[in-house]
């Protein structure tokens, strides 16, 4: 009989809405039903620990995200030489992981984009050197990347070797696949049916591009042609967007929800996503919405919008951004509606979206077991 192996898993920070953490903790419960004992370290953890998880929580101190996530590897390091886990499995770039999740786009390659004298800052040397330990050509760690896109810029940008490169595939809990009952949120919202309700959900308001949605509705409603709301779902500051509502007058027509457990009823009963990203390696919440049959308007810098195209599932503007192309897709998806969402119909029985933690949970049995 083998031997029971240890797995840790590391993660800067956990809270019970954000899409990385949700895949973590899909990963780590994939893992548990397996022959393996997890160690979990993480620099915070918030909300109730699952049965069967240890987890121990790092005392992490600092002014800057890259200071503290300095703070957070040099502690790990410490817990790992007491641990002696047989596998290292990083959510976030560290030096001297076996296994990496790719859950965000590629640092330098994204870094291009932004003004010279940013190379200089010490963010940005900070982030750079753990991305290199994590992809450089000395490194040894294998990565799992969320799609194509990720592999041909780390590859670029790195000379990362292929072999150390794992696309896995979409990854939603099986609670997707029951369709979503309840009340309506636009009978929440005191909204007629007859009414536009666009959905954002993301808990990094700028990174997703709220202020774009913002805009785009503000657009919709100059033009009088339909009362069109946005309901925004996420956990982060709404006060600068809500100062934006304000000024391009449509206030009233944005409602910051904060974080939801119910979602899926959320987008049962909406009739658009809108995720115009400035960049993200996957955008989950794409393939929630086309589960859900709700029609999807993002962007080309999402890394899943290349679903959105191969079943017609909405619009994706190009890159580089333009809030003209926003304004307008937004327009004209309004009147097709019914011809995106009969090309999502039945699209939860697909396999291939809730696939993601059986394919990380085989993958990591086989590093360790062989």
């Amino acid at each position: 009989m083998k031997a029971k192996k240890t797995l840790a898993l590391l993660i800067f920070k956990y809270f019970p809405y954000g899409g990385l953490q949700r895949d973590f903790l899909e990963v780590a419960k994939n893992i548990l039903k397996r022959d393996v004992d997890i160690k979990i370290l993480t620099g915070s953890w918030e909300g109730p620990i699952p049965e069967g998880m240890e987890v121990k929580e790092l005392k992490v101190r600092g002014f800057s995200n890259h200071s503290k996530n300095k703070e957070f590897y040099k502690q790990a390091k410490k817990e790992l030489e007491k641990i002696k886990p047989d596998l290292v499995f990083g959510f976030n770039k560290m030096p001297e992981l076996d296994i990496y999740l790719a859950a965000d786009t590629c640092f330098k390659f994204f870094s291009k984009s932004k003004n010279p004298l940013y190379k200089f800052t010490p963010r940005y040397k900070a982030f750079i050197d753990y991305e290199r330990k994590v992809f450089g050509i000395d490194s040894k760690t294998k990565s799992l990347l969320l799609n194509k896109k990720q592999e041909e810029e780390y590859s670029l940008e790195y000379r990362t070797d292929k072999s150390r490169l794992t696309i896995i595939p979409p990854g939603l809990s099986h609670a997707w696949k029951k369709e979503a009952e309840g009340t309506s949120i636009k009978k929440e919202l005191n909204i007629n049916d007859s009414d536009l309700l666009l959905l954002f959900v993301g808990s990094s308001f700028q990174r997703k591009g709220l202020d774009r949605a913002i805009k785009a509705i503000a657009y919709s409603q100059k033009l009088e042609k339909q009362n069109v709301y946005l309901a925004v779902i996420g956990e982060d500051d709404h006060n600068p967007y809500l100062r934006l509502a304000k000024n391009l007058k449509v206030d009233k027509n944005v409602y910051f929800l904060g974080p939801r457990d119910d979602v899926p009823k959320i987008m049962a009963s909406s009739n658009l996503l809108i995720h115009p990203a400035r960049e993200e390696a996957a955008g989950n919440v794409i393939i929630e919405a086309m589960i859900s049959e709700l029609p999807v308007l993002t962007c080309e810098e999402v890394g899943f919008s290349s679903y959105v195209k191969d079943y017609g599932a909405g619009l994706i503007t190009s890159n580089p951004f333009s809030q003209e192309e926003l304004n307008n897709f937004l327009l004209k998806m309004s009147d097709e509606l019914d011809l995106y969402r009969n090309n999502l119909v039945g699209l939860r029985n697909n396999d291939l979206f809730f696939s993601r933690f059986d394919f990380i949970g085989d993958f990591i049995q086989k590093e360790l077991y062989g």
